[in-house]
């Protein structure tokens, strides 16, 4: 999942401090005294995309015809996904693998076969589509699910909503430990938020079971919840 950091002109993590802040233009012997909170502000989207990862594995006594099987398997897999709307460009090998595979007969290691695996991710832009991608990545036992995700296109309304739960959370506890110091609360000097998102994942084994109750039913995703860190500076006098 991705953390970011925006300076929005501010610092914070519960914290009193009295003293000298070094480079803020204050005269000799002037103290800046500030307060440091933090606080956690959180939102929910619904999603409206996902993810899914599929493995084709093809086997063969020879590696060129491993490797040949598989590229038409995967071809036949990547044109019936194709022929449900998906764009080419959002289907994307992200690994691919072709070796021996051995085992031991006798104490002795012997070839077994060469084995190809091509992993490929599906981008879908129509979150109605999933259950029917997912059927045509696994037509038979030659292609299997890895892991399946939720997204949202477009975070910046839940991101927004976040973080204005989070400064309003931290505006909030500053009040209370200034008033509790006896002190009045001041202007805010800094903030700083770190936002952090992951798609909903289902993975290898749960996909499998979501796919065989009911595919046609469709995947209920849920809600994702996006969380936002905001740390603020209060002076106080």
């Amino acid at each position: 999942m991705q953390g970011t950091r925006k300076k929005i002109a501010l610092g914070l993590g519960c914290i009193l401090t009295i003293g000298a802040l070094a480079g803020c233009g204050t005269s000799a012997g002037t103290a800046e005294r500030t307060i440091v909170v933090s606080a956690t502000g959180q939102a929910s989207a619904s999603p409206d995309m996902g993810y899914v990862t599929y493995q084709v594995v093809t086997e063969s006594s020879g590696a060129q015809d491993a490797q040949q099987r598989n590229q038409e398997k995967s071809a036949a897999i990547a044109q019936a996904i194709i022929a449900l709307g998906v764009e080419e460009k959002d289907l994307v090998t992200v690994d691919y693998h072709l070796g021996p595979d051995y085992q031991y007969i006798n104490n002795k290691q012997t070839l077994r076969a060469y084995v190809c695996r091509n992993t490929v991710t599906v981008t879908v832009r129509e979150i109605d589509k999933m259950g029917a991608v997912m059927e045509a990545a696994v037509p038979d036992n030659g292609s299997q699910l890895q892991s399946v995700s939720f997204d949202v296109s477009d975070k910046t309304a839940a991101y927004t909503a976040a973080l204005g739960d989070g400064a309003a959370k931290a505006k909030s506890k500053a009040e209370a430990m200034a008033a509790a110091g006896g002190v009045t609360l001041g202007e805010v000097v800094t903030l700083t938020d770190s936002v952090s998102y992951d798609p909903y994942p289902i993975y290898g084994a749960t996909a499998k079971q979501e796919l065989a109750a009911d595919t046609a039913a469709g995947i209920s995703a849920g809600d994702l919840t996006v969380t936002v860190q905001v740390s603020a500076v209060y002076r106080i006098r």
